[in-house]
This record gives structure tokens, C-alpha cells and sequence, in this order.
């Protein structure tokens, strides 16, 4: 499961345009990358097949308020599991990703604004809650042994 992603939060809060190349690189560097460089090993270890999965979000199609430079990360990280997803499947390996909503977590704090999504959300969803970090979280018992890691 990847589940890394970080942008600084003045690339964060401030227009997209005036992003800095520091901070798009290091978002990039850290949110996006890191999928494709290590799926490579993980597929080594998967004899058997298995899946790579991460966690994406719907500002990867549409401008959300305060995502900003995020927001071109995961647009960037969904090209890499499409691409990378495109391949290993001969092996038994896919390239999976969820997307659940906004999810309340350390790294949600830094998102100007968040709480409002969280609101907003909630209202309109099917389910008229927002996601449950426990709802898309892997247990490592669940990973096929193939998968596991010590």
C-alpha cells in the first residue's frame, strides 16, 4: 500500500501559478515517484502475483479549493499506476488505486480549509458520512504471503 504524499502548505494556500519549482519538484518527488521507483522491487517479491495499491483523490480530475499543487501530484499518480498497471498483468500484478474521499488524517490538517470539505462532503455523499480511515486501510494479515513484509 503507498499512501505517502506531501506538498509544502505555502504551495498549498497560495494560487497554483505562484507555485514555487522547489515545491511542485518536491511534491512530485514524494507523492508521485515513489510509486513508480518502487514498484519495480515489490513485483520482484510478488512470485505468486499480487497488487501495489495506493491512495489517490478526486483532485486528481478536478480543481478542489486549497489542494492546488496536490492536486497535479495525484493527476501525475494516476498516470504512472495507468501506465505501470498497463504491463505486469501477464505476471498476476496489478496496479491499483482507491480513491475514498477526504479522510481525516495528520496530513489533511495542512489543507487549508479541510474541515469545510469534511462539511461539505458529509452532506452530499451517498452515504451521508464522510469515509472511515479504518475503511480503507489494509491489515498486514490480509496481505496475500506473497506480500508480507517483515
Amino acid at each position: 500500500m503507498h499512501s505517502i504524499a506531501f506538498a509544502n502548505r505555502d504551495d498549498m494556500t497560495r494560487p497554483f501559478v505562484e507555485t514555487s519549482r522547489a515545491g511542485f519538484t518536491l511534491a512530485q518527488d514524494i507523492s508521485a515517484i515513489p510509486w513508480w521507483r518502487w514498484r519495480m522491487p515489490w513485483r520482484r517479491l510478488m512470485t505468486e502475483g499480487g497488487s501495489i495499491t495506493t491512495l489517490t483523490y478526486l483532485a486528481r480530475t478536478r480543481v478542489i479549493p486549497n489542494y492546488n499543487v496536490m492536486g497535479v501530484a495525484k493527476a501525475a499518480l494516476e498516470a504512472v499506476v495507468r501506465y505501470l498497471a498497463s504491463r505486469p498483468g501477464a505476471q498476476g500484478h496489478s496496479s491499483e488505486r482507491i480513491s475514498a474521499g477526504p479522510v481525516k488524517t495528520a496530513a489533511a490538517r495542512a489543507i487549508p480549509g479541510f474541515s469545510s470539505i469534511l462539511d461539505h462532503v458529509a452532506q452530499r455523499a451517498p452515504l451521508r458520512r464522510n469515509t472511515d480511515p479504518r475503511e480503507v486501510a489494509m491489515r498486514r494479515s490480509s496481505w496475500p504471503a506473497t506480500c508480507r513484509v517483515a
